[in-house]
């Protein structure tokens, strides 16, 4: 009988235990970095634009992607004709499959592409992204002139 409560114990411990570590993980994902995060128009690609992160914050930032592309959700380029035109904005994207995490250190810089059509109907208007990091943090660039 007092084997069993230590076994019921051991394993209650158990749970209790990988339920502080990921409250821990979550809460570190969540907490906005202290610093400054920048995001840079870095020229025009194929399929899209090319930005660059630096991350001049405290600490590791995360997106989800693959390689130099960020997911497609992650992003949203919003782009208008002049100052007192209305935003447009790109259409939700639904991918299919599942995104690795892009880890982004501190004093680290990061390109990638984003994939839109939206700039080359605003050449000469005014354009910019705004960035979804893990955790519900969010990174606005500066507008910038597409050509």
């Amino acid at each position: 009988m007092v084997t069993s409560k230590f076994k019921f114990f051991g394993i209650g411990l158990v749970a209790v235990l990988a339920v502080v570590s990921v409250a821990f993980v979550c809460f570190k994902l969540a907490r906005p970095p202290n610093g400054h995060i920048d995001i840079r128009y870095d020229g025009p690609s194929t399929s899209g634009i090319i930005w660059k992160l630096e991350n001049r914050s405290n600490q590791t930032i995360y997106l989800q992607g693959t390689g130099d592309k960020v997911w497609p959700n992650v992003p949203v380029t919003k782009c208008k004709q002049n100052s007192y035109s209305p935003i447009d904005s790109d259409l939700p994207y639904l991918a299919d499959g599942f995104p690795s995490i892009i880890k982004v250190s501190p004093n680290r810089d990061f390109r990638f592409t984003v994939e839109t059509s939206l700039p080359q109907k605003y050449k000469g208007g005014h354009c910019y992204i705004r960035l979804r990091l893990l955790g519900g943090t969010f990174v606005e660039s500066e507008e910038f002139t597409p050509k």
